[in-house]
Parts: C-alpha cells; structure tokens; sequence
C-alpha cells in the first residue's frame, strides 16, 4: 500500500496513514511537519519514505515512536531545518533494516547518524550524500577522545556496506574518528570534500597491523586526483596498497552532478 501526501495539514496526514502502509511520499509540506514519526506511529510496515521540500521538518523519529524497523529505503530531499534522523535515545529495533538512504540539500544536518545507532545497525548497502553543507562527519564519534575510553567502544563494523558517495560536502571533516571495518565496499566517491583529510582505512578492509591488504571486494575509489595526492596517511603503505583502484573521474565530471529529479 502507497501513501503520497502534497501540501496538507498535521492532523490530515496523520489520518491518512493505514497501518499496513509500505510506502510513504511526502513532497511540498512547507510548515506542517517538524517530526515524521509522529505522525506515522500506527505505519509499522513501512518499507519506502521519501520526503522532499518540507521546509519545517527537524527530525525523522523520536525514540517514544514509530522506529521504522522494516524500513529497508530512505530518500531525503531539501529538508533545510533538519537536525538529526533520529532522536537522542535509540530504540531497540529502530531502522535495523535500513538498505538504502540518499539524503541532498539538507543543509542543517551536521551528521548522518549517531555512533549508538550505528552499533548493531549492520543492513546499510548503501550511502549517498550530497550537497549537504551543514554535514561535519558521517557517523558521529565519541566526544571523549581518552585513550582508555575510546577503544572497543568506538568500532563499528558494516558489513554490508557496498557503495558510499559523499559529494559537494565541503564542510566534511571525517567519516567516523573511531574504527570502523566494512569489508563488503566495492565503490568509494568523493567530490568537493576539501576540508576531508583522512580516511578511515577500515573502510577498504586494510588492516592498520603489519600484514596490509585492501579488501577483495574494493573496485573502485573514485575522486580528483588532486584530493587523492593530498590525503593524510597513518599507515604509509595504504596509499600505494589502494593506489590501482583509484579512478580520477575527470572525463565523466557528470558522474557527480546533483541529481535534478527525486524520487519523492
């Protein structure tokens, strides 16, 4: 069952949604939404959302709601007062079948998700982010930088992870400060992410011991070679490790255009 909404009220969205919904679209609710779950609290079949233009909505779910745990894909578009996907406090369960999430013109968004939600979060395939000015890091890390803290607690293993795009982000400065391993990424984009400096070598499945090999599945890493030759390194094989899968796009820029359509 599909519900798609344009321009209508809280209370006429809310009573809108069926229980048994798998697809939800909302497109051009400028000052009506500022929590989606909220009003989808009774939608727990949900497998598809797709929002775009509403220019009021700060955050996806709140912990003492709907915690969207069949949802399997995500597509976020010009929410310009969004703060965070989820709320402080995660739920169990909450988007534990989560696939796919492009999120674009978000511009008050400063990370994607937080560190607790990502820990037993592990269907994620795919990552998409663009234009979203406002984003600092892609998984938000431990604040406390003590040694003897931020060990074991801070790695995070995707498993699944295949594709990751993080394009026109150019107040990104890390992906995630602790360790993180996803050994099933195939593909690696990156354009006009200056202030991006290192990246988590755990991403390409290049151990940081003395034995270093990057990950089977790795085709490709596509940026500008001139980001490429700038990056910082802790373990100096890992360039030249990962050297023959980098692609400099060059010839097919377009490859990174935003998209001008969307899919909500």
């Amino acid at each position: 069952m599909r519900c798609a909404v344009e321009n209508l009220s809280e209370a006429e969205i809310t009573e809108l949604i069926a229980r048994n919904v798998t697809e939800f679209v909302i497109h051009n609710s400028y000052d009506m939404i500022k929590r989606l779950s909220l009003h989808l609290s009774v939608a727990m079949c949900l497998k598809t959302c797709n929002l775009s233009t509403c220019l009021d909505m700060e955050c996806i779910l709140e912990s003492e709601e709907n915690n969207f745990s069949l949802l399997k894909t995500m597509n976020l578009f010009i929410l310009q007062k969004l703060r965070m996907i989820c709320g402080e406090v995660v739920k169990p369960r909450t988007l534990m079948n989560l696939r796919s999430i492009h999120v674009e013109a978000c511009s008050s968004l400063k990370c994607l998700f937080q560190k607790q939600l990502m820990l037993e979060r592990k269907s994620l395939e795919e990552i998409t982010i663009v234009h979203c000015l406002g984003m600092e890091e892609i998984i938000e890390g431990e604040r406390n930088t003590n040694a003897e803290d931020s060990g074991h607690a801070a790695k995070l293993m995707l498993p699944k992870l295949q594709s990751l795009k993080l394009l026109y982000l150019r107040n990104l400065k890390r992906i995630y400060n602790g360790h993180i391993q996803c050994d099933s990424l195939r593909t690696f984009e990156v354009c006009d992410c200056i202030a991006l400096t290192k990246l988590p070598l755990g991403l390409f499945g290049v151990e940081t011991g003395q034995q270093m090999s990057p990950s089977s599945a790795l085709e490709q890493i596509r940026c500008d070679e001139q980001w490429w030759e700038s990056l910082q390194w802790d373990q100096p094989q890992a360039k030249h490790l990962l050297q023959p899968c980098f692609v400099n796009p060059h010839s097919s820029r377009d490859r990174f255009a935003p998209s001008n359509s969307n899919t909500a």
